[in-house]
């Protein structure tokens, strides 16, 4: 048996449109003052939770919020308290780190990356790996070979042994398993000292007769 309404279909319509924004209105007023208990609420088959308004989210005492599956955002996180990150991560960014890092592990730079700290830049893609010092001041690790450099000075560790070398002009002193050799001497001519013989001037320095 139908049921008939004195204004006809449209007058029907329009109080069940009103006992709906009634059923609303008596919903959303007792969400905003209402509690949860042991029970829980259940969000389910995509549903959501909406707040608006600059509205959020207080947990206090030992609340916590547990996520199983992927967490986005958009805005700034501040956090205060101890954390912890179990897992793998990664950082597209720059970070300023303001305070000490206590490291328990290694650090590995991939590709061109470098390794900063203060005037000291340490460059493992520079063949085999630099660290400068700024003010040409640098060590580099070659082929075979492991240098300290500063400007035109150096010293040098290869097969052969060791090259010392003091600079524009200055000789060269190479150390190894042959001997000794002194490369780049001033020839000052001397008296009673033959010709390519080294002797020790009245300067105190090596020279070549």
């Amino acid at each position: 048996m139908g049921v008939d309404h004195i204004g006809g279909n449209a007058g029907m319509r329009q109080e069940f449109q009103k006992l709906w924004r009634e059923l609303r209105r008596v919903a959303k007023a007792t969400l905003q003052n209402g509690s949860i208990g042991r029970a829980g609420i259940r969000v389910y088959d995509g549903g959501r939770i909406r707040i608006e308004g600059g509205g959020g989210i207080d947990i206090v005492g030992s609340g916590y919020i547990r996520i199983d599956g992927d967490l986005t955002g958009d805005g700034e996180l501040s956090w205060t308290g101890p954390w912890e990150l179990l897992g793998n991560g990664e950082v597209t960014g720059t970070v300023t780190w303001s305070g000490d890092l206590n490291l328990t592990g290694d650090i590995t730079v991939l590709g061109s990356g470098r390794i900063i700290a203060g005037n000291i830049t340490i460059d493992p893609s520079a063949a085999g790996g630099r660290i400068g010092f700024g003010s040409d001041r640098f060590m580099h690790a070659g082929s075979g070979f492991l240098g300290v450099y500063d400007g035109s000075r150096f010293v040098v560790f290869n097969s052969s042994g060791v090259a010392i070398h003091g600079g524009a002009g200055s000789p060269t002193l190479s150390v190894g398993p042959g001997g000794v050799r002194i490369s780049g001497l001033s020839k000052v001519p001397k008296a009673g000292v033959p010709a390519n013989c080294v002797y020790v001037g009245s300067d105190g320095f090596l020279h070549e007769g």
